[in-house]
Parts: structure tokens; C-alpha cells; sequence
């Protein structure tokens, strides 16, 4: 019996249909949202199926699975995100069907992938990729990136998606979907990943493990927790060291030392919140660098109002001299007319 791509996923990460599906009629989209359950589907023998999905056999037949594989599977949930994957309905409609992520997936994620993660998460990263490309505005050979896929030159050694990520070297500017570091020959200077409560354990612990090994030379974790109530984050910095991480502490007021760019990486509380924050500063000044995109834009601004101001002046002059001129003229011409001259 040829197994579905739909019961092979099913079979796959323990799952089974449940909610509402919406149909529109031949030929259309039918997307259909899946809570995970424990299967209760009978057994299939493992067949290839073509087209977009996993093509793992039913963990129940074919290839044991290790004990940890199998509590990955076994793990999948929806407070991880989900994926849409695409498979033909028996009328012939095309059907996108949400599925449940496993913390393997958000390890490795594929393009179109949904994660759950909160504004804080989202402002931190912003803010950080903000700084950074303002820092370097006028170097085109560093990039800065937020949740674009890094292919690694280590062989056997999977993709990661980090928060953020910065690199210097780079040869040509590209609309980057992804980045392979074989191809372009450099790789992330900087990597800076925000937890999150449900996948935390990815980031404290495998990636250090295995951002180590893709040579990463700095990884800081910005670690978010909640703590009665509120959002509490630590901050966590490793340097590769003889090709492993070697945990760096925090120095005063709990900063930590960004090298690559030159900046202290610190923690604030938001007044308006009562959560944590994270704040660079200026290493020069000790102060806390703002918002470096409305930074750079008011001093846009600022300049193109003083350009402004300029111009306006030198009309003024421009005008003062045509009519210094247009005074001479008319003495002149007064004086011709009394023959004075």
C-alpha cells in the first residue's frame, strides 16, 4: 500500500488530523490547521512519496530509531511553530496542511518555516542589526543579518538560522537569501542568539557545540527567561579557543565585550514594561547607544535641514547682490539724466 505524504507525516512526528478545514471549491488552497495528538493509525509499509516533506520511513517500521530521534519525533508541538506542506487532495485540490515543528527543525530550519516568538525576541534582534549596519554603513564589505540561513564548509555539519549574525569580508553585496560560506569564503565573525523559553536548550546547548565547530569566533547569547512575571535576561559570551568555546564572563554592570565591532553588550529595563532589554554602549563614553537607525535618520534629516538653510542663504545673498546692483544701475542712470555724468 502506498503510504500519503499526509499519513507519513502523521506517522512521522506522531500527529493526527484534528480542526477545521476550509475548502473553496476545485482546483483551490485548502489549508488546514493540526493540533498534535498521539497517532492511532494503523501501520504502513515505508514507501517513498514524491514531492515537498520528510521522507523518513514510519519510526514504527523499516530502520529502528535511536531513543533520542525517537523523543525529538515524539516531541513535535506547536509552541514551536509549524511548517505548510503541500500535498494533492484525492479531488485534485491542492492542500497546504500545518504541521507541528520539532526542536530539530527550529535547530535546522527550512525556508517558510513559522516560528512562535515573542516582540521582546524581535526587538532585540532589531535593535542589535540596527546598531551594527549603522556602524558600518560605509563599509560594503560587512553584512549584517537577521534570521537568514548560514550554510557551513564543515562537512556533515547542518545549516543554523541565527538571530543575528555579522560578517566582514565579503567580496560583492547580494540580495542574500542565503548565505554559503564555500561559496562567498568567509564566514560569521559574530553570532548573537536571543532564547526563547520553548527552544531555549538549542541555543545554551547545541549550538554551542556546533557553532564551535563551524568556527565561529564569537558567540554571545542574549539568555530571556521569565521571572514572576517579567522578562529577566542574562548575557553569555564564549570565544573559540583550539577549535572550542571557551566561556567568557561578564565584566562591570554584567556587560560583556563585543570584539569584533568594539562595543559593550549590557542589559536595561524597560520602564514602560518592567522587562529586560538589551542596550549596547560606547565604549569611550559609557553611554548607551540609541536606536542607531533613528539616529542615523534625524541625522539625516538634521543635515538636509542645515543643507537647506545653506541654500536658502546663498538665495538671500544671491538676491542682496542683483539688488545692490539694481541700485547702482539706477544711480547711474539718475546720474545721466542730471548730467552728472
Amino acid at each position: 500500500m502506498v503510504v500519503s505524504l499526509r499519513e507519513r507525516w502523521y506517522n512521522h512526528y506522531g500527529v493526527q488530523a484534528r480542526g477545521l478545514r476550509r475548502i473553496c471549491g476545485a482546483g483551490s488552497l485548502v489549508y488546514t490547521d493540526r493540533e498534535p495528538l498521539m497517532s492511532s493509525a494503523p501501520k504502513h509499509a515505508s514507501r517513498s512519496v514524491p514531492g515537498p516533506g520528510p521522507t523518513q520511513s514510519d519510526p514504527r517500521s523499516g530502520p529502528k530509531l535511536s531513543p533520542k530521534k525517537r523523543a525529538g519525533i515524539e516531541r513535535a508541538s506547536f509552541k514551536y511553530g509549524y511548517r505548510e506542506i503541500q500535498v494533492k487532495g484525492p479531488d485534485g485540490d491542492i492542500e497546504y496542511e500545518r504541521v507541528p515543528l520539532t526542536l530539530e527543525d527550529v535547530l535546522h530550519p527550512q525556508f517558510g518555516d513559522v516560528h512562535v516568538l515573542s516582540e521582546a525576541h524581535g526587538d532585540d534582534c532589531v535593535y542589535l542589526r540596527d546598531v551594527f549596519k549603522a556602524r558600518y554603513q560605509d563599509d560594503h564589505s560587512v553584512v549584517v543579518f537577521i534570521d537568514v540561513g548560514i550554510f557551513w564548509d564543515i562537512p556533515g555539519l547542518k545549516h543554523h538560522s541565527p538571530d543575528v549574525s555579522l560578517i566582514f569580508g565579503v567580496k560583492k553585496r547580494k540580495e542574500w537569501k542565503s548565505f554559503h560560506v564555500k561559496t562567498e569564503k568567509v564566514r560569521p565573525a559574530l553570532i548573537v542568539e536571543v532564547t526563547s523559553p520553548d527552544t531555549r536548550v538549542n541555543d545554551v546547548n547545541t549550538k554551542v557545540e556546533q557553532y564551535a565547530q563551524a568556527k565561529v569566533p564569537h558567540y554571545v547569547i542574549v539568555d530571556a527567561q521569565e521571572k514572576a512575571g517579567r522578562r529577566r535576561v542574562a548575557l553569555m559570551r564564549y570565544r573559540l579557543a583550539d577549535g572550542h568555546y571557551e566561556r567568557q564572563g561578564p565584566e562591570e554592570h554584567g556587560r560583556v565585550w563585543l570584539e569584533p565591532v568594539g562595543l559593550w553588550l549590557g542589559v536595561r529595563t524597560d520602564p514602560q514594561t518592567g522587562g529586560d532589554r538589551v542596550a549596547l554602549f560606547d565604549p569611550s563614553t559609557g553611554q548607551e547607544i540609541g536606536d542607531y537607525a533613528v539616529l542615523h535618520r534625524k541625522r539625516a534629516e538634521a543635515e538636509a535641514r542645515a543643507d537647506q538653510a545653506e541654500a536658502r542663504a546663498d538665495q538671500a545673498e544671491a538676491r542682496a547682490d542683483q539688488a545692490d546692483e539694481r541700485v547702482r544701475q539706477l544711480e547711474a542712470e539718475l546720474r545721466r539724466l542730471r548730467g552728472e555724468g
